[in-house]
């Protein structure tokens, strides 16, 4: 059988000539003639391959303790190199595995891909889950006074009137028979056309003047504070803030760019100054909302009707129907409502027996009557 021998150069290490070679392997060395006239003998054992991993590239052999350098461009001296050396040599690659490496590399991207996914779907959300249920209260109360100046500052908050202090109230009847795990509830009420309310962090809700015009009774309203009241008990907000964070993490450590970690975080505050929750919040509020409601004794369909001026607002409001769409469908909403409800309307009390709705729920109109008319120099 013909030898077979492939054409290369070598360098000797002391000077950057490189000389043309042919080389030919033996059973135990590989032979290296240099201009036809020099040749040298490498034993396998003193070989270290460094370079020819991958498609494409040339080979490039190294002899152990010595500068010298052997490089051959054609890559098909590998499969009789690996047959004459494999068993004398660990340094030098088997082709045959690259397209298992390949393989091997490609299925590795997939498991981190799906890895990932795992972790920011389910994985975060856990693990946010355990840590917000170890935050201060005191923590979430201070982020939460924060997050309620961004959008209800002190000048448009509706205060210091009878009817306000009937507002109150509802909130009051209802945190009474609920268990409060050491937060102080607060409400705000807010002069602004917006038919919304919202819970920050540590027990800070929001109601704005649009949705509570829209209210037609004491008990609707009740409604819509048994929602906000859960948001706050389940943490739903300190969950999502650590999510945000979690996330950067995740992202992070898997492109080694920790920029993504500021994005993330610039995300963080603006969930802060928008409150936006998931729709697994949002229908967790409403279920522990209606229930909070029936165990305060009160009607469930009137938290139910709530829903339907939120509807309408969206339609009336669409600047912020980007708050609404982190809701769930307003019919599929009713539908899960009104199965848990059943009927346990029969025997329900009503709040404020004895006070016109209709007056209380212009409380604030009646400040931005005052605070808007020429007298008091608004433009």
């Amino acid at each position: 059988m013909a030898t077979m021998s492939w054409t290369g150069y070598y360098l000797d290490g002391k000077s950057a000539v490189r000389h043309d070679a042919t080389i030919t392997l033996s059973p135990s060395d590989v032979i290296i003639a240099i201009n036809d006239t020099v040749v040298l003998k490498w034993p396998y054992r003193d070989i270290e391959q460094t370079q020819g991993f991958y498609a494409g590239e040339p080979v490039r052999l190294e002899r152990l303790n010595s500068p010298e350098v052997l490089v051959i461009q054609d890559p098909a001296i590998l499969d009789q190199l690996h047959l004459c050396a494999s068993r004398k040599q660990r340094h030098i690659h088997n082709p045959s595995t690259r397209r298992r490496r390949v393989q091997w590399t490609a299925a590795a991207g997939v498991a981190a891909g799906f890895l990932a996914f795992g972790l920011y779907r389910w994985g975060i959300p856990i693990l946010s889950l355990g840590i917000a249920s170890v935050v201060p209260v005191a923590w979430e109360h201070r982020v939460g006074e924060e997050a309620v100046a961004q959008f209800a500052s002190v000048e448009t908050r509706c205060t210091d009137s009878s009817e306000t202090q009937l507002i109150h109230s509802i909130l009051t009847v209802l945190t009474d028979v609920e268990a409060t795990s050491g937060y102080q509830f607060k409400l705000h009420l807010v002069d602004s056309p917006v038919v919304n309310a919202l819970a920050a962090p540590g027990g800070q809700i929001v109601v704005f003047r649009g949705l509570l015009e829209r209210t037609e009774s004491a008990e609707q309203l009740a409604g819509v504070l048994a929602h906000e009241v859960q948001h706050v008990l389940r943490r739903h907000s300190t969950r999502m803030l650590t999510e945000q964070v979690l996330t950067a993490v995740l992202l992070s450590t898997l492109s080694g760019d920790f920029s993504a970690a500021m994005v993330y975080g610039l995300q963080a505050v603006q969930f802060l100054e928008q409150l936006q929750y998931s729709q697994a919040h949002e229908t967790e509020a409403d279920v522990e909302g209606l229930r909070l409601i029936m165990k305060a004794g009160l009607n469930p369909q009137d938290m139910i009707d709530v829903y339907g001026i939120l509807e309408e607002s969206d339609a009336e409001y669409p600047e912020w129907m980007e708050y609404f769409s982190s809701h769930p469908r307003t019919v599929q909403r009713v539908a899960r409502l009104n199965e848990i409800a059943g009927k346990s309307a029969e025997g329900t009390r009503r709040l404020l027996p004895d006070v016109d709705w209709k007056v209380v729920r212009e409380a604030c109109r009646k400040r931005s009557t005052v605070r808007d008319s020429p007298s008091h120099g608004t433009s």
